[in-house]
């Protein structure tokens, strides 16, 4: 029987851990390290450890200092690394690059910059990424595509107990004979006799069925309760090769911006000097909301991060209101102009100016849907990314493409403001 990792079944936890290992590569990290994986998966929140609930930070490092002192293979953080690694990988969205470097892929990179549940083109990319799941085993069988394969059993047999969805990784090609195979199985009713025909043990079968029917079920393909499994209607226009009657409603939906449910750590500040530095202490544990782009909110408000905010802060001029938060955005400051609101992020560069850029778009655009439009009343809000380094061309493009504003901070002085926010800044 096929392995499945079956550490993490939800889908927003997967996305936290993409997030981390999307940072670490950033920032130019090992992520096929599982030292330096297991504990930033860790520091994150995204790993915890057993008997430590909401640790401060100074206990998270203590725990984490203890762990390292155990061997390799006696680390939890360690081996919970390499077991998410290996899942994002069979499903895509982490990828080998022909250097030997692991690398997000498209896809990965894009589901970082959504939300984490699984809706509208978040729902299409794990739709896609579960399908296209590939796995052989050590004989270099054929490679089966065992979420198809469940669906299809699910869509034979309603109701069907999900333990017997462990016997889709067992099969040896998806030949009709494999398939008959698997459905006699079920049909004889003996489990562990089936067990035992696969030459698998229950708790391996238990392992099999602890992801995939899961993500299977939180996508909307299937509905599991009680144990039983029933196909949905979504789930048979796949197998169909129908277009889901779902993504067509979404597609033809018109968002409304709304406020979050989680709120915010937010606060005016009525000058530079009521800017905390740091605001945060790297390591400290946050709400899977906090965690949303990626674990880089962990050591992004450092020193020379709140620094930065500081002197944008101490900067702005013709303004009525300046916030700031903990948990969101860098800046909110009310001009006033009425009819303009600016939304500022923050970013400290370090040679890494294209994956903050990217970072910060995908952070504006969720910050300005869940944290500003609410508020807007029809004002133009202007989106604006800070670096403390000249960003390069590549970048100031892609910003320019995304209707995203940029300004440097160069040694303490302002370079290239728009013009358009000139009025803004006092010289």
């Amino acid at each position: 029987m096929r392995n499945f990792p079956h550490q993490v079944n939800a889908i927003p936890k997967l996305v936290r851990a993409l997030g981390v290992a999307s940072d670490l590569i950033a920032g130019d990290q090992d992520v096929l390290s599982d030292s330096v994986y297991g504990y930033a998966l860790a520091r994150a929140g995204v790993y915890t450890f057993r008997g430590l609930q909401d640790p401060t930070p100074r206990q998270l490092e203590a725990k984490i200092a203890d762990e390292q002192t155990k061997i390799p293979g006696n680390q939890g953080a360690r081996t919970f690394a390499r077991d998410i690694r290996r899942t994002l990988t069979l499903l895509g969205f982490m990828q080998m690059e022909d250097g030997g470097s692991l690398q997000l892929s498209a896809a990965g990179e894009r589901l970082v910059d959504l939300p984490p549940q699984p809706e509208g083109e978040a729902r299409n990319l794990w739709i896609n990424a579960l399908l296209a799941i590939e796995m052989n085993d050590q004989q270099d069988l054929s490679r089966l595509h065992p979420a198809r394969t469940i669906l299809r059993i699910v869509e034979r047999w309603p109701g069907v107990e999900k333990k017997w969805l462990a016997f889709a990784l067992d099969m040896e090609s998806e030949s009709a004979a494999e398939y008959d195979r698997v459905l006699g199985l079920i049909d004889a009713g003996d489990f562990d006799q089936a067990c035992e025909v696969s030459e698998a043990s229950v708790y391996e079968a238990a392992n099999a069925v602890k992801v995939i029917p899961a993500l299977l079920q939180q996508t909307g393909l299937m509905n599991i309760e009680g144990g039983s499994c029933e196909i949905t209607a979504d789930g048979r226009s796949l197998l169909d090769g129908r277009p889901l009657a779902a993504a067509i409603a979404l597609a033809e939906a018109q968002p409304q911006a709304r406020q979050r449910r989680v709120p915010r750590r937010e606060y005016i500040v009525r000058g530079e000097h009521e800017v905390p530095v740091p605001a945060r202490i790297p390591g400290q544990p946050r709400t899977p909301e906090e965690q949303l782009h990626s674990a880089g909110l962990l050591t992004e408000r450092t020193t020379e991060h709140q620094a930065l905010v500081r002197f944008i802060v101490g900067h702005l001029t013709r303004v009525g209101e300046i916030r700031c938060t903990d948990d969101a955005f860098d800046i909110l400051a009310l001009p006033v102009d009425p009819a303009t609101m600016l939304l500022f992020e923050v970013k400290t560069v370090r040679r890494d100016a294209l994956a903050q850029a990217r970072h910060a778009v995908g952070q504006l655009l969720f910050y300005e849907f869940f944290d500003v439009a609410p508020r807007a009343e029809g004002r133009a809000i202007r989106k604006i990314v800070v670096f403390d380094d000249e960003p390069g061309d590549d970048c100031r493009g892609f910003l320019a493409q995304c209707n995203v504003l940029c300004i440097v901070v160069l040694q303490q002085v302002l370079a290239n403001v728009p013009a358009e926010l000139g009025q803004f800044f006092r010289p």
